[in-house]
């Protein structure tokens, strides 16, 4: 990122030798540090700047630890807002410890535009308050900033400012700010024009310095009255009397500019501007384009060989010119002076703008200054240019999605990008990321027309050669894509399938995104070696490029492949190493590490370390919540929200899966992601004893027990599976899971096949006894290498005795089902229920409550079937619950069929 820092916009201007001491400023300056925050409010030319450099020079300023940052509207972006804010602090000598200041703020910016600043300036307030020392921010020419997003964001910073951090605005207009109360509690310090105008005395001391001989006080006291103490008027005032011979041609310059002249500043331009040599003039308007300027630079834009010379002369004029770096060799001027310079070009030779543009735009891009070459073309218009500078850069700029890159696209007209293959599939990438799947859509189709073949036939085309069929290929692969996330079907065909192949390692983001994008269409079409295969071959690729930024995406995937496959301890080894890698590149908070805590956690959960499983989701949390990635926090969320339910919190839990409904909101989440929150939702129900709920999400799914048994819907399945099993309806339950087994062991998902095995075990407990053992023993002995136990325990009681059973047969599976056995926490004796009564009987309408809990009912139901009140059915059912020694419904209903109750 640092390639893309100008770092001229770090450099505080100095004092200039001729500076006017103003003691009563800077005083209050001094002062001013008791405050969080002081804002210099004036109109261009009152010294705002100035008023700084000579508070350095003060005994308290000169040892002041001070970052300073030029803005410009450019830095409205967020992003580049923030980027810039920390490397100017980072360059303070108390932040030389600190490893890349900022850079989680950053990495949030660039992977999700758009959101608040509670989410993403956390991080780096707190870093900013790890340092004991007293220091400053300083940002000047804040006026520059359009951006509401980059204001609420300052205006954050200011309501949580470290006690040691100061915070100085130069502006020439009030931010949207709170200032009246700031102002009211006493946080805020302010200068405004009244305070920065000269005085008579300090005017008659400027120029006293600026003229041989300086002026009569009733000049300068005129001079005064018509300028009002404006200081860039007096400089010019002064530069246009220098030229005056004598003090009777001087007093009439002084009396003539006290006329009714309503453009003091266009009139002193013309001054300065008319009495430098022709050379210099003609130098000075040509050059006003640029933002910033250096000697070779002005020489390829004017076509002056002796620009060098006349950008000195310039500086020793002091006309305006303000320097951007200790040598001396980066300077802007003047932005009033800039301004006017740029109005005399446009009114005299506006035919020039789009030449002078355009030298611009090409001395920058040989220099290899991206970023400029593009702004300056687009300045001048030239969008065909400027989207081949973009398009030349596009793999580079990859990864940099939220920043410049798409500042820049931004800027293009959509026909331009549009007209472009590259520069349409790039566009139609970020819009998939960032959930604009409708845009992103309209971008493919037309770098389809462009490319000039139906994406469908590989074989079709006009010879464009490799890169072009390479671009087809992705296309095909993001066409693929958004039907998978819409729901839309598709094929893999043999274009998409050899989508990455056409991308050259080289291009290491890029192809990187195409593996991950083809692995997942090929996990969600069951294919997981395949896509296992290709998600280690992007780790590793990104890994060896630094980038780190795939790794967390791939690895995650893949440990969520190895955990359905049955190997738990290798999904955990990924996951850990992966963490160190990353912790090593320095990306310890790229947005999705979390989800390698949320696999960790499902992992440890597995294994029954609840503890363990706790502090990973909590990490993962931790990890994701200023981010706000919908993917990455609802997947943290849901790892809660199963250990939650593990331990039998069932109101956490349901918290927890709400917040992961609402993370995902108006946003495309992946779509073995929402397969997963649906079924966890639906084990939460039949943990409430809701199974009318239960009951409905089935129906509204379409769900049925006669349907193929597809990998992308059998965690669906196993999910019907369950309300079959709780609403008593064992042969269909059985039937389902019957025909989810066979394609589990074909798909290699053992993890998954232990999960099926179990289940049929449950179902088939009252029919064959023989054939249920035999199930659960093929369950057991699968379990063991992995370490599986929840699998187990979260079956409760039936379970418990039909494990019970197993470690009497003795056999392969005796040891661990009798680990397993220790691991309920209650009795698996069959029967043990029924030889320990109830210490009180449930009443006759609790039993009537309990046959409607058992049958689906939920308390408003019973209540309206009794004719009785809510309050009254949740007393009753509270009442059971503790007759019972139950925390839920199912177990409650459970429970009462041991004890032959129904």
């Amino acid at each position: 990122m640092s390639n893309f820092l100008l770092h001229t916009k770090l450099y505080m201007p100095p004092a200039r030798p001729d500076l006017v001491p103003r003691p009563r400023l800077t005083a209050r300056l001094c002062a001013a540090l008791s405050h969080p925050l002081t804002v210099i409010s004036a109109p261009a030319g009152f010294g705002k700047t100035t008023l700084l450099a000579e508070w350095r020079t003060t005994a308290t300023g000169r040892d002041y630890p001070l970052s300073w940052l030029s803005l410009e509207p450019e830095d409205s972006d967020p992003q580049r807002f923030w980027t810039y804010v920390a490397a100017a602090i980072g360059a303070l000598p108390a932040f030389a410890a600190a490893e890349r200041l900022g850079q989680t703020t950053v990495e949030l910016l660039r992977t999700i535009p758009g959101q608040q600043p509670q989410h993403y300036l956390p991080p780096l307030i707190n870093e900013l308050s790890a340092v004991p020392t007293p220091f400053a921010l300083v940002l000047d020419d804040y006026h520059a900033i359009t951006s509401p997003a980059v204001h609420a964001a300052v205006q954050f910073l200011i309501d949580h400012l470290p006690s040691q951090m100061h915070l100085v605005v130069l502006t020439r207009a009030d931010p949207p700010w709170p200032l009246a109360r700031l102002r009211s509690q006493g946080r805020l310090g302010e200068f405004r024009a009244a305070d920065l105008r000269f005085t008579d005395a300090e005017a008659e001391n400027f120029m006293g310095r600026a003229l041989d001989g300086g002026l009569p006080p009733e000049d300068v006291t005129l001079l005064q009255q018509r300028t009002e103490g404006w200081a860039a008027a007096l400089q010019m005032a002064a530069l246009s009397l220098a030229g005056q011979p004598g003090q009777e041609a001087r007093h009439a310059f002084v009396t003539a500019f006290a006329g009714e002249n309503r453009y003091v500043a266009d009139y002193l331009a013309e001054e300065v501007i008319s009495r430098q040599p022709e050379p210099v003039q003609r130098f000075l308007m040509l050059t006003s384009i640029l933002e910033r300027m250096s000697a070779p630079l002005c020489a390829a834009v004017t076509g002056q060989t002796d620009a060098g010379s006349l950008l000195a002369q310039v500086d020793r004029s002091n006309l305006f010119l303000v320097p951007l770096d200790e040598e001396r060799r980066w300077f802007r001027y003047h932005h009033l002076f800039a301004d006017l310079l740029r109005a005399r070009l446009r009114r005299f030779s506006p035919d020039l703008l789009p030449i002078l543009f355009r030298r611009a735009s090409e001395w920058h891009e040989a220099a290899g200054h991206t970023v400029p070459a593009v702004t300056y073309a687009l300045a001048g218009e030239e969008h065909q240019r400027a989207a081949r500078l973009v398009e030349q850069n596009v793999n580079g700029w990859w990864g940099l999605a939220a920043h410049d890159f798409i500042r820049l696209l931004a800027r293009l007209p959509d026909a331009v990008i549009q007209s472009r293959p590259t520069l349409s599939i790039y566009q139609a990438w970020v819009g998939i990321l960032t959930g604009r799947l409708e845009e992103a859509q309209v971008l493919v189709a037309a770098a389809e027309h462009q490319l000039g073949a139906d994406t469908a036939d590989a074989g079709t085309g006009t010879g464009c050669g490799a890169q072009w069929a390479a671009m087809r290929s992705f296309v095909a692969l993001i066409r693929a894509y958004i039907r998978e996330l819409t729901g839309q079907p598709y094929a893999l065909s043999a274009q998409v399938m050899e989508a990455p192949a056409q991308i050259p390692e080289t291009q290491v983001a890029m192809r990187n995104s195409a593996d991950v994008t083809l692995s997942f269409l090929l996990y969600m079409n069951g294919d997981l070696e395949q896509a296992a295969a290709l998600l280690a071959g992007a780790a590793r690729r990104d890994a060896a490029a630094r980038l780190t930024e795939a790794v967390p995406i791939a690895i995650s995937r893949l440990a969520r492949i190895r955990m359905l496959q049955g190997r738990l301890p290798e999904a955990a080894e990924l996951c850990h190493r992966h963490l160190s890698l990353i912790a090593g590149s320095g990306a310890t908070r790229h947005f999705v590490n979390g989800s390698l805590h949320a696999v960790l956690a499902d992992v440890l959960r597995e294994q029954n370390d609840l503890e363990g499983a706790a502090e990973q989701a909590r990490e993962a949390i931790a990890a994701n919540a200023v981010w706000q990635v919908p993917d990455a926090l609802a997947n943290a969320l849901m790892a809660q929200a199963a250990v939650l339910l593990a331990r039998g919190d069932t109101q956490g839990a349901a918290a927890n899966l709400g917040e992961a409904e609402a993370a995902g909101r108006g946003r495309t989440l992946a779509t073995d992601l929402i397969h997963r929150l649906q079924t966890l939702q639906v084990r939460l129900w039949l943990a409430q004893g809701n199974l009318t709920a239960a009951r409905q999400w089935a129906e509204g799914r379409g769900m049925r027990t006669d349907g193929a048994p597809a990998f992308r819907r059998e965690s669906e399945n196993l999910a019907l599976a369950r309300i079959l099993l709780a609403g008593g309806c064992w042969t269909e339950a059985q039937s389902l899971l019957a025909r989810l087994a066979p394609a589990a062991v074909a798909g290699g998902r053992t993890g998954r096949l232990i999960e099926i095995l179990v289940l049929q075990a449950l179902a088939l407990r009252q029919a064959d006894r023989g054939r249920t053992l035999k199930l659960l023993e093929q369950a057991v002995v699968l379990a063991e290498p992995a370490g599986y136990v929840r699998t187990f325990l979260d079956e409760g009681q039936s379970l418990a005795e039909l494990i019970h059973e197993l470690t009497r047969r003795g056999g392969p599976a005796q040891a661990y089902a009798a680990r397993l056995l220790s691991g309920f926490s209650f009795a698996a004796e069959p029967g043990a229920h029924l030889a320990t009564p109830l210490p009180e009987p449930l009443t006759d309408r609790e039993l009537e409550v309990l046959r409607l809990l058992a049958a689906g009912l939920s308390n408003e139901e019973i209540a309206r079937r009794l004719q009785v009140t809510y309050g009254t059915v949740k007393t009753h059912v509270h009442n059971i619950y503790g007759k019972l020694g139950a925390d839920s419904r199912v177990r409650a209903v459970a429970l009462a069929r041991e004890l032959h109750l129904l």
